[in-house]
């Protein structure tokens, strides 16, 4: 299937071209910090026990709720937190390689249970 991205909204998809493994023709999702947007990342998929979980967000929302789920069957919601402040970062061009480097915008204590 081929998406056209040639609109007036680029979606936050800009072409790859920083770095040695650049391809020009690939797309890859950033922020973009116009209108109201959220993207969050964690430094892994998975934690043990006691673990500390950081979560970082970009967000251009004054406010935001967070909702974590345990992934399997039956869908089960281990955490959720509402009116979490939010702040806008810059995204280095590079992001897609090297990481966003945004804050933590909260950290979490992984429960024994």
């Amino acid at each position: 299937m081929a998406y056209d991205f040639s609109g007036s909204h680029d979606w936050g998809l800009s072409p790859r071209s920083q770095g040695p493994d650049a391809v020009h023709t690939t797309w890859f999702e950033r922020p973009t910090g116009q209108g109201l947007e959220i993207w969050c990342y964690t430094d892994r998929l998975s934690y043990q026990r006691d673990e500390e979980l950081p979560i970082r967000v970009h967000t251009t929302a004054p406010e935001f709720s967070i909702e974590i789920v345990r992934d399997g069957w039956p869908h089960h919601v281990v955490f959720r937190r509402d009116h979490v402040r939010g702040h806008a970062h810059q995204t280095a061009s590079d992001a897609y390689e090297r990481g966003c480097g945004w804050p933590e915008a909260l950290t979490l204590r992984i429960p024994d249970d």
